[in-house]
């Protein structure tokens, strides 16, 4: 049985694993009141529900740093992680008076505000540390293990959702406001999407794959597609006759997440990235079609008609960025096992050094 001091550090490293999945969450509810073009405020149930998980994250990351220096044994391991969420904490708590004083200033504002691009920063690191804390809880307190691994899920869909954000940020046609105009230009974000999203998804999905094996990375993708559904697609109303056939997209996350695991052979995990890769388009519904609009001749589409567009140029598109973006799945694949293998002999020496045994004792 789990004593105090590894209770609390569970509890801490849960919390910001809920606060990474509130914050995410609820600033793609707010982008997508953006869109609806609803009344804008500070004052809104979606920057409710943000600034709750940075409130939350904030305390974890407190809690963390005071745990970590008192209890000194347990600081090898956790010490980045809260490190990582003071650092993350720290920038939304400039960010948001930051944006507060903006919409006084500046009424509506586009996605790329200042204050919006320090948020999004906040809010991705601190979607890094949970699966580090949560990873780490699993290998350093057993007690914990099987709640940690189920944990993961969401942390790694937390951090999938953010990547893919924070992509947006530079991507996204809905950065123009009253008084700024922060739209990029539309060829390079088409650039942006189509290697950034690939490679990030690819990532978070083969980290995930190594890390809670082969049902904990489909888990992941469904979550996430979860909450694409219910932060996005759902409330955009005339968007969801879409839904049955989104959910679909679940299939090749499934086929990805299956391929078989070796140790001496990552050519699995180079296809599984490729196939994640090569979803990102469907898969960053109704969103991402925004991003090609320009480039496919309708740049003006409102909700009501960006769903039959989509239709229409789906076969298109993905015949143009298909190729494109499994290549750069399979690099992202590259990636994380390239720092997998770099981080191994450090968590070797960690888990058979003095740490794991007072953990046992």
């Amino acid at each position: 049985m789990a004593g105090p001091r590894p209770r609390i550090l569970a509890i801490l490293v849960l919390m910001a694993t809920a606060a990474a999945f509130l914050q995410i969450g609820g600033a793609s509810w707010d982008v997508t009141s953006h869109i609806l073009l609803k009344p804008e405020t500070f004052f809104t149930p979606s920057h409710a529900i943000l600034y709750f998980g940075a409130v939350l994250s904030g305390v974890a990351a407190i809690g963390g740093r005071l745990f970590v220096s008192r209890f000194r044994s347990w600081s090898s391991p956790f010490n980045t992680v809260f490190k990582i969420l003071i650092i993350g904490s720290a920038i939304e708590m400039v960010a948001g008076p930051s944006d507060f004083a903006w919409h006084n200033a500046f009424g509506v504002d586009g996605l790329l505000s200042p204050p919006h691009l320090l948020l999004a920063i906040g809010i991705l690191t601190n979607s890094i540390a949970p699966p580090i804390g949560l990873w780490r809880l699993s290998n350093h307190v057993p007690s914990f293990r099987k709640i940690a691994k189920v944990a993961l899920v969401p942390a790694f869909a937390s951090l999938w959702f953010s990547s893919i954000w924070f992509a947006y940020m530079f991507s996204l046609p809905i950065s123009n406001g009253i008084h700024f105009h922060f739209n990029p230009n539309p060829d390079l974000a088409v650039v942006v999407a189509t290697t950034v999203i690939p490679a990030m998804s690819a990532i978070v999905f083969v980290a995930a794959r190594r890390t809670i094996g082969k049902l904990g990375a489909i888990s992941t993708g469904i979550v996430l597609v979860g909450m694409n559904i219910f932060a996005n697609i759902l409330p955009s109303q005339l968007l969801t006759p879409f839904l049955p056939y989104y959910m679909i997209v679940a299939v090749p996350m499934v086929i990805a997440g299956v391929l078989p695991t070796t140790s001496r052979n990552s050519r699995s995990e180079l296809l599984a990235g490729a196939i994640i890769g090569s979803i990102y388009y469907i898969l960053c519904y109704p969103l991402l079609p925004m991003t090609f609009a320009n480039i496919l001749g309708s740049p003006n589409a409102s909700v009501a008609d960006r769903l039959p567009s989509f239709l229409a140029t789906l076969p298109s598109v993905l015949t143009a960025t298909l190729a494109p973006a499994a290549a750069m799945g399979a690099i992202g694949s590259i990636i994380i096992l390239r720092i997998a293998r770099e981080r191994q002999p450090e968590a070797k020496s960690i888990d058979e050094g003095s740490i794991g045994s007072r953990v046992k004792s």
